[in-house]
């Protein structure tokens, strides 16, 4: 029994230390008078607050976890302070005040939130000092030599950021910071890539996009509570990789990849990158779109999904598949005004606007094309209604003289083959039907085809000199 009593008071003692640890953050805001406070934290490119607790007496408010606090950049908020600090320890203890609450903040515990204020104080005052040149650089002459040297000022305050930066990243490699630090960091390319002819320049955009994720560990899920991986993602996909889908795709499936070894940030990042490319404006994205449903949600890669969602991407994607750009156009057989069957492949133009329209569509009113006609090119106008009055009315109040169609008898499916799930809708294809682009609107029709001729005979030109 003594024995028993003694295993209790062991096991009892152990209890106290391991399951009673809480991890805490203490701020004591000296001159605020704010009842409440919150804690908060950043996420990709959105703010989250995760808890609320009341001030005492003494201006101090303790924020507890009975779990780690997840590492990331938080802030302090309240009606009057907000400031942020970095949470990668157990117990954080800051005290400040007010006009400046970072510089005079006093890190009681927290080597992270030491080296992060250093670090904000360095950085806000090199970049007052840049601002306040800049200014003057504004107001002088080009090429005077007072301009000159401003410049070199410039430059050796920019040479003097990336060296602390590089510095810290050096000194405190396991710190939270120092992953956030790295991750602002863009590749500086070598000398021996400057060059002014094309084949340096294309070096130097490889060298750069090879490496712009130096130092980044993409499956760290700390720095997705900071705003700097989001906008890393961002940048990379929108400014650096060449805007093609073949290429977007190669580079998702490398982030995806990465990202994998961490579940929260593969989640972050499959469904940002799905968002992102079934709602771009930028022409053949959709390919994309494809692409990640069929390799990582219908592969079963994305567990999180249900069944019926699973099902959603996949009649979407279905519709989009037979519509990409480079494709052969589907078959359309339909209906002139007299009820002639009319075929989309009995057209013959070097190119063909197909056009889908409603009668009753506010942003469907004919838009000028200027001389499309000079450039044989055919307007296939497509009313997607099935009011065949309502449909001559309208061809008459607008003078359309293009080739007026509808699905009369309601066998062509054009809705699920061009994917029409608005108006109007506008493909472009080429002589031989290809479609070359699609859901464009209808002012930038003559521009974009103009631009395609002009290609061609360019192209023309070059393989007749070769």
């Amino acid at each position: 029994m003594k024995r028993l009593f003694l295993y209790m008071l062991i096991f009892a003692a152990f209890s106290h230390v391991v399951f009673g640890q809480k991890y805490t953050i203490k701020i004591t805001v000296e001159d605020f008078s704010d009842s409440v406070a919150y804690l908060g934290y950043h996420f990709a490119d959105k703010r989250f607050v995760q808890d609320t607790v009341p001030a005492d007496k003494n201006h101090t408010v303790l924020f507890t976890s009975e779990t780690p606090y997840k590492s990331g950049l938080y802030f302090f908020y309240t009606p009057t302070v907000y400031f942020e600090f970095i949470v990668n320890e157990p117990e954080i203890i800051l005290q400040t005040k007010g006009e400046d609450y970072v510089a005079n903040m006093q890190v009681i515990k927290s080597e992270e939130n030491r080296i992060f204020k250093e670090m904000q104080l360095y950085v806000t005052g090199k970049r007052k000092a840049y601002g306040k040149l800049a200014a003057r650089a504004d107001s002088l002459k080009e090429d005077s030599l007072a301009l000159d040297q401003i410049r070199k000022k410039l430059k050796a305050i920019d040479t003097s950021v990336k060296e602390y930066q590089n510095e810290l990243i050096t000194r405190h490699p396991d710190t939270f910071v120092a992953r956030m630090v790295a991750a602002m960091q863009k590749p500086e390319i070598p000398d021996s890539l400057n060059g002014n002819d094309t084949e340096h320049s294309i070096k130097r955009y490889q060298y750069y996009k090879n490496h712009f994720f130096d130092g980044v560990d993409l499956a760290d899920a700390g720095l997705l509570r900071s705003p700097i991986f989001h906008q890393k993602i961002a940048e990379f996909l929108d400014k650096v990789i060449i805007q093609n889908p073949d290429s977007v795709i190669q580079e998702i499936d490398f982030l995806l990849n990465a990202a994998a070894e961490n579940d929260e940030v593969y989640r972050y990042m499959l469904v940002t990158l799905t968002n992102k490319y079934e709602t771009s404006s930028i022409m053949g994205m959709d390919k994309v779109f494809v692409h990640l449903v069929e390799h990582f949600y219908l592969t079963g890669t994305a567990d999180w999904v249900d069944a019926e969602m699973l099902q959603k991407l996949s009649d979407r994607i279905t519709t989009l598949k037979p519509n990409f750009i480079g494709n052969q156009a589907p078959p359309l057989i339909l209906n002139d005004t007299l009820l002639t069957t009319v075929s989309l492949y009995d057209v013959h133009a070097d190119y063909t606007i197909l056009y889908f329209y409603d009668p009753d569509c506010g942003h469907c009113k004919k838009k000028t094309h200027g001389n499309l006609r000079n450039k044989n090119i055919e307007v296939l106008a497509i009313n997607i209604t099935t009011n065949t009055d309502r449909w001559k009315e309208y061809i008459t109040e607008n003078e359309f003289d293009w080739i007026n169609l509808m699905d009369s008898f309601g066998r062509s499916d054009f809705r699920y083959y061009y994917d029409v799930r608005s108006t109007p809708t506008l493909y472009i294809l080429d002589k031989d039907k290809k479609i070359i682009a699609k859901k464009l609107d209808a002012t930038q029709v003559e521009e974009f085809i103009d631009a395609r001729i002009a290609f061609e005979k360019e192209q023309a030109l070059k393989d007749k000199s070769d």
